[in-house]
């Protein structure tokens, strides 16, 4: 598994990859993040926590985007607590999503391709 993420971390993203990962954001954490990922989602009043603002974790993290801690924190399977409180546990809904149509194996293949394009495309929106 190292090793194809890390494959995957020193490819350009291919244009498809960077659809899903808008796509994903889109259906997934705009709810809480908002649209342009500042934290003003429609669900973020409502919650018990304060929502990040995504487009500040480069500038928060002098000047680097965090890739990996992002991509962790997307999964949520590794039980790292974000925002001061669970986050959605996004990797293991991609899997059974995948699981609807590819076998186990291949399904965590295609979850970690997911997790990987929407960390991509929250990368995409630094400012």
């Amino acid at each position: 598994m190292a090793l194809a993420l890390s494959t995957l971390f020193f490819a350009s993203p291919a244009p498809a990859q960077e659809a899903t990962g808008k796509r994903d954001y889109m259906r997934a954490c705009v709810s809480c993040h908002g649209a342009s990922g500042k934290g003003d989602g429609p669900m973020a009043d409502l919650l018990k926590v304060q929502v990040s603002d995504l487009t500040k974790l480069s500038a928060s993290n002098d000047g680097t985007f965090p890739l990996h801690d992002v991509m962790m924190f997307i999964d949520g399977r590794s039980r790292i607590r974000a925002h001061g409180g669970d986050m959605p546990i996004w990797g293991q809904r991609f899997v059974q999503d995948a699981e609807d149509y590819v076998a186990r194996y291949e399904a965590e293949n295609v979850a970690e391709r997911r997790v990987l394009s929407l960390a991509l495309y929250i990368e995409s929106i630094q400012e």
